[in-house]
């Protein structure tokens, strides 16, 4: 059998077991039932996730002067309807429209408004000079600000988020940060400033436990040291730090002056001041609102087997040589195996598991930058093609792979991206054109 004939049959076994597992009605009702066998544990996924995504975010949001509604977490509510009965027998399962959560649930921008009014009342009014924030024209000061090119503004209100929280080691975010440092001239002081507080916060959510964000069982309750527990964290070299905080807003807010930016204290004299326009439960706002978006998630979680198989036919449900999907699926095997065939020829002289790493590399920047739906993308699709090459070799060598060959490299593989990029665009648009009226 020649190497061509073997990857055809292979593309077809994986198809094949695509259908099987996700896209069948077979798949769809095992899949509700193993769903409901481990829903405790999907709930605290979606617990811990949200809750850390939101606080971070807000973090962001309010340290950055971004619009909530341009940060991803604000993003994530969908209505969700049965379809008509004409889109029904054309294989719509579920009806889904992505909302925003502010237009969703007015309440949370009530909420919002609080939070900023009870931060700013908590906080020194210097933080926002001592800190790096948004340039406002004939307001800020030279020096103590960033201004915001659509690349920048990307990094810190989804990108940064993205790669900071995915389940990757630690490494992995510092080297696509420390790039995007680089490539864009950015100080190193800012990207420590957002990776020291995303590190932290994603830790707490089981190293320390805290009233307002932890899980019975799941976090680990630590020694309070007069009225502040220890908290760990890495910088962008790796380096783990401890910080002290007694709350989620502290560790937020001011605790990590010493270990990011200077001058960043949370204003007590004593004790906590009292904010009368308030209301108390606006004072932890990002926990109403972490809570109220995962309970949104969870309810959709025992739709997930209908979702999967969404825009399919009863027919293509029974049917494997009948599923569009399934070939929609094939079809994103073949560009895998091309943009693989194209690594292959660069660095085909060096062993598999180096071969294997560029690979990965590829197959990165394929998704990055033809992947529909989903988010973290931003960045990267934001950056000239220079600093894109730039980007994309900085990363990788800070990974461990040879600069040269990823030079070398980058070319041979965006010409083969910019052939598969309008296949996968087609084979979306061709599933959701049938929709379309």
């Amino acid at each position: 059998m020649s190497n061509l004939s073997k990857l055809a049959k292979d593309i077809l076994i994986q198809k094949y077991n695509y259908w099987k597992k996700a896209l069948s009605q077979d798949a769809i009702e095992n899949n509700f039932f193993n769903i409901y066998s481990t829903i405790d544990l999907i709930d605290f996924s979606f617990d811990a996730t949200i809750f850390d995504s939101v606080f971070s975010s807000v973090y962001v949001a309010v340290n950055f002067g971004i619009p909530f509604t341009d940060i991803p977490v604000f993003n994530t509510c969908y209505d969700v309807n049965m379809p008509s009965p004409e889109d029904f027998s054309k294989g719509k399962l579920l009806d889904v429209t992505q909302v925003n959560c502010l237009d969703k649930y007015p309440i949370i921008g009530g909420w919002l408004t609080d939070l900023k009014l009870y931060t700013s009342t908590h906080f020194s009014p210097n933080v926002a000079g001592s800190s790096v924030g948004k340039a406002y024209y004939d307001v800020s000061y030279y020096g103590y600000s960033y201004y915001d090119p659509m690349d920048f503004y990307d990094l810190i209100r989804s990108t940064a988020l993205k790669e900071s929280k995915r389940s990757s080691s630690h490494l992995t975010a510092s080297a696509v940060l420390k790039s995007f440092m680089k490539v864009l001239g950015i100080s190193r002081d800012m990207v420590e400033y957002i990776h020291v507080v995303f590190q932290a916060l994603s830790w707490v959510r089981s190293g320390a436990a805290m009233s307002e964000y932890s899980w019975s069982d799941r976090s680990v309750v630590q020694e309070e040291l007069p009225g502040s527990i220890e908290v760990k964290t890495r910088n962008l070299d790796g380096e783990e730090l401890t910080i002290k905080a007694d709350a989620v807003t502290d560790l937020q807010g001011g605790s990590y002056s010493d270990v990011a930016l200077s001058d960043i204290s949370i204003v007590t004299d004593g004790k906590v001041p009292e904010v009368e326009d308030v209301p108390e439960s606006s004072k932890r706002a990002e926990v109403a609102i972490a809570d109220l978006i995962s309970r949104e998630a969870k309810s959709r979680a025992e739709l997930t087997p209908l979702l999967v198989a969404n825009y399919q036919t009863a027919e293509e449900r029974t049917d494997f040589n009948k599923s569009r999907r399934a070939d929609v699926y094939g079809a994103m095997r073949v560009s895998y195996h091309r943009i693989k065939s194209v690594v292959e020829r660069v660095v085909g002289d060096k062993p598999l598991f180096i071969r294997n790493q560029y690979n990965v590399a590829a197959q990165q920047l394929f998704s990055r930058l033809t992947r529909y739906g989903g988010w973290g993308y931003e960045a990267f699709r934001s950056l000239t093609l220079d600093q894109l090459r730039d980007q994309w070799v900085e990363e990788w060598s800070e990974k461990g792979l040879d600069r040269d060959v990823l030079e070398g490299l980058f070319d041979v593989v965006y010409q083969e991206i910019r052939r598969l990029a309008p296949i996968r665009a087609a084979a979306k648009i061709g599933t959701v054109s049938r929709y379309m009226g």
